[in-house]
């Protein structure tokens, strides 16, 4: 493993490179998207995350963000975007499939600062990727005392992540600590693709859709539609827990910067649209058509998905018959959540089609109850949430040809 000293490239050969159009080309970058923030006490860390190349390409630059998911920690509402409390410090660098360590610089600094709600993009480096790829980026964050940083992505201590409090974006060292927690890292790697004419895919959606809740620690992150794409599609995850379809483009504007470099829309929105008192079949229909057309004027295809169960159970899960479809919120939440689908079913208007993830785990077409066959949380984890299996069984849904020919 060696130490590469990379320079920017120069101010006039960036900025004729960024009038082409940039790309994703790594996957497992996402917003920071839990209901969380650093621990207590703690002012720096690093965090080492694995990523799979998605499309071939050149001229990468990292995305940094000091925004998260808003609600208990982060103030606001949960699922809207929420600025994080204090300026943090951005330092990192990338490994390539080789070992070797290159150095991330922003405007020629090796350490950024950015203040609560920012973005911040690197400076281009000369590393070229190939598709199928395994790669890997170091981040470290630093904060005043007292300070803190929203957390995100789980680390998988069987794909070598893991955080270290020493800084190892310089040597590319293996962190002290290997055990599975959430993290800090780039939102998006942005690059130059080596082959245009396949699309990339914007994952919109909420908690089902971020693998949020999953309980199999090996596959957290890697929810139904991260599956589905298998690696062979550019892709850029988008979905936060408790995101609904009710929220306007204002209140979600930093996670909607991240369509710059995306063709088509997967929206998984739906189920939290549904959760509350105020929600009718009208209303509902309203805010779908409202984001739908918002995605549309930006010149993005958009396909909805159909809205999976919400049940409770007396034994686990373990059979059909001891669930009870979950009644709070709207009067007949049941009820609305199978007008929802038939309408959605219809492939709407200005959709350009539909994946029906909920007849992969519902018992029965509209019997609003998860399938099971004895083995406990079979299809689901808590009712709302799909396990392992039951995102397995969602990403069967989605024939990912029908956005176009795959990446190269």
């Amino acid at each position: 493993m060696g130490v590469l000293d990379a320079p920017a490239l120069s101010p006039s050969v960036a900025r004729r490179q960024l009038r082409r159009q940039r790309r994703p080309l790594l996957s497992r970058c996402q917003p920071q998207n839990n209901l969380a923030i650093s621990p207590a006490g703690v002012e720096a860390r690093t965090y080492k995350r694995q990523h799979y190349v998605i499309a071939s390409g050149q001229s990468l630059q990292l995305q940094f963000s000091n925004w998260g998911n808003g609600g208990v920690n982060l103030g606001g509402t949960p699922g809207v975007d929420a600025p994080g409390l204090n300026t943090i410090y951005v330092r990192a660098s990338f490994m390539n499939a080789s070992g070797l360590v290159v150095p991330i610089t922003f405007g020629n600094q090796r350490t950024v600062a950015v203040v609560p709600g920012g973005v911040v993009v690197s400076d281009p480096i000369e590393a070229e990727v190939v598709i199928g790829q395994t790669v890997y980026t170091f981040t470290r964050i630093e904060v005043e005392e007292g300070g803190s940083w929203p957390l995100g992505m789980w680390l998988d201590p069987s794909r070598n992540e893991g955080w270290d409090d020493a800084d190892l974006t310089g040597s590319g060292a293996a962190p002290a600590n290997t055990t599975a927690g959430q993290s800090y890292g780039p939102d998006v790697c942005w690059g130059l693709r080596k082959y245009e004419g396949s699309p990339v895919i914007g994952l919109l959606g909420d908690s089902i859709m971020a693998d949020y809740a999953n309980n199999n620690t090996v596959n957290r992150n890697f929810g139904w539609s991260h599956r589905a794409l298998n690696n062979a599609y550019s892709f850029q995850m988008m979905a936060l827990p408790n995101a609904g379809t009710s929220m306007a483009p204002t209140v979600i504007g930093q996670r909607l910067r991240l369509l710059e470099g995306c063709d088509v829309v997967l929206s998984n929105l739906g189920r939290n649209g549904i959760n509350t008192a105020l929600s009718t079949l009208a209303t509902v229909q309203a805010n779908f058509q409202f984001i739908w057309d918002y995605l549309i004027r930006r010149g993005l295809r958009v396909w909805q998905t159909t809205i999976t169960p919400y049940t409770t159970s007396t034994d686990g899960f373990l059979t059909v018959g001891n669930q009870t479809p979950f009644t709070g919120g709207a009067a007949d939440q049941e009820q609305l959540r199978v007008a929802v689908n038939d309408w959605i079913r219809t492939v709407p208007s200005p959709l350009s089609g539909v994946v029906d993830i909920t007849a992969q785990v519902e018992s029965a077409p509209n019997s609003g109850r998860w399938a099971a066959d004895g083995t406990a949380n079979f299809r689901t984890v808590d009712g709302i949430h799909p396990s392992n299996a039951g995102d397995a069984a969602l990403a069967l849904a989605l024939n990912p040809s029908i956005f176009g020919p795959v990446a190269q």
